[in-house]
């Protein structure tokens, strides 16, 4: 069994899209010989995934970046990333799937599990390794949750928002050891505020003092409490998170530089291509021969 069969695709605006129930768990396994195992289209996510590889060696293309899989790592995805994978030794694990709506309807994205979203851009994907200490806790919960789903019984939603909590924070403590102890809760808190907020209305908001007044902070602080924690100051992350998208859209779709310029909010295709060039080292056309180059 590959991912593709369990990933359902659906087009929209040249990528493609998942469609699934609102919690949902498989394991997995795949390998050149068990269907079209690795995947064979890239997926723009409309979700969170958690996917667990227990076994086997790869490549999860995350965005525009590739994360090599090991030996029980953990990746952690946000909507709006696009994924693929392509497999070099038979993988096994666990791949979980759940909406927004999921975590809100439960009340557990304010008990932790907003942690799974990635601080900044610095990298595309948060992951992690299951170190032998936690493996143990870890195959339980997700056992548990595994046969909960499968299971339509009183409370089903209920137990699986638990189980899903359980497992986020076994997953935030990896992650929150990366982390610079010094760091208050305070800005922890405003700059995932501000990471999810620029996700969301990049194309909107383009000045550090649209999302300091919508947080109620000054320009000065957003871009000093961003900078100590992702090492970019906020101004530095929208530009990263404009230049990301549009390069996103240059690979994955065949829009032109003024239909790409007008889906990230841009009027004025002169202002989008000087800002893409400024950002990238590179004119957008040439990124774009760049790319065939490469292939």
């Amino acid at each position: 069994m590959s991912f593709s069969t369990l990933l359902p695709h659906t087009p929209r605006a040249g990528f493609k899209t998942d469609t699934q129930p609102p919690f949902y768990i498989q394991s997995f396994t795949a390998d050149s010989e068990n269907g079209p195992a690795p995947f064979d289209t890239f997926t723009r996510l409309s979700r969170y995934e958690i996917i667990w590889f227990t076994e086997g060696t790869g490549t999860l293309t995350v965005d525009i970046d590739n994360h090599s899989i090991h030996d029980n790592m953990i990746f952690c995805l946000v909507p709006g990333q696009i994924r693929n994978c392509q497999i070099t030794e038979p993988v096994q694990g666990f791949y979980i799937s759940f909406s927004e709506d999921f975590l809100y309807q439960t009340d557990i994205y304010k008990r932790g599990i907003s942690t799974l979203h990635p601080y900044s851009a610095v990298t595309s994907a948060s992951f992690i390794t299951v170190d032998a200490a936690m493996q143990q806790e870890i195959e339980f919960v997700v056992n548990k949750m595994k046969k909960e789903f499968e299971n339509y019984n009183l409370l089903r939603s209920e137990i699986l928002s638990g189980l899903l909590y359980i497992l986020s924070t076994y997953i935030s403590r990896k992650l929150e050891k990366r982390a610079d102890d010094t760091i208050s809760s305070k800005d922890a808190g405003l700059v995932q505020q501000f990471m999810q907020m620029l996700r969301n209305q990049y194309t909107t908001m383009k000045q550090v003092s649209d999302y300091a007044a919508e947080l109620y902070v000054s320009p000065n602080y957003l871009n000093r409490a961003v900078k100590k924690i992702t090492g970019f100051t906020a101004s530095a992350q929208i530009q990263r998170h404009i230049v990301m998208e549009a390069k996103k859209q240059a690979i994955h779709t065949t829009g032109s530089m003024k239909e790409i310029a007008y889906t990230l909010g841009f009027t004025d295709i002169a202002h989008f291509s000087k800002f893409f060039k400024n950002n990238s080292g590179m004119s957008f056309t040439n990124y774009r021969k760049h790319l065939s180059y490469s292939v």
